[in-house]
């Protein structure tokens, strides 16, 4: 469980990260540590896939927010709809090995949450989107009886104190 513990470590650090760019760059960090984290506790292979669509998202999104660049609505609607197959096709997956159950469909929730969180113009936005998206996963994390529920929990604590602090 120590890809439990980086993952609260990331969390908390990238919410306090004051820039856009610096907390979308964290959140790619903490959804590769996810990823490892949740296959090492037999979560679910929907919320993997969906992490990794992350992974790729969020270095992309920081490049363009730090230089102050739109994002494409192409590309929006691209990711959308990546996130949302990738869920599925894990989704999927996962009925046909027989190991879905009805837990995998946290992360679709949690899921919406991240995206309206990456298409956030502000920080603002961005954070309080993040929060439903812990959230969701504190739930998830917690049926699961994974040490991340701890990364998500103190990750949401993180994104309120960020909303104070930055007001």
């Amino acid at each position: 469980q120590i890809f439990g513990v980086l993952v609260i470590i990331v969390g908390i650090v990238s919410n306090q990260m004051p820039k856009r760019w610096q907390m979308l760059l964290g959140m790619a960090l903490m959804n590769f540590l996810s990823i490892i984290n949740i296959y090492l506790i037999g979560g679910g292979l929907a919320v993997c896939l969906v992490c990794a669509v992350a992974v790729i998202q969020c270095p992309i999104n920081a490049y363009r927010a730090k230089k102050d660049l739109p994002t494409p609505k192409v590309e929006e609607i691209l990711f959308c709809v990546l996130y949302l197959v990738t869920w599925g096709i894990g989704y999927a997956i996962s009925v046909k090995n027989g190991t879905a159950t009805i837990l995998d469909f946290i992360p679709l929730v949690a899921t919406i949450f991240f995206i309206a969180a990456t298409l956030a113009k502000t920080e603002k936005g961005l954070r309080l989107c993040m929060l439903g998206n812990y959230s969701s996963h504190i739930v998830y994390q917690g049926l699961l009886k994974n040490i991340a529920v701890i990364a998500q929990v103190m990750s949401a604590a993180s994104v309120v104190i960020a909303l104070y602090r930055y007001k």
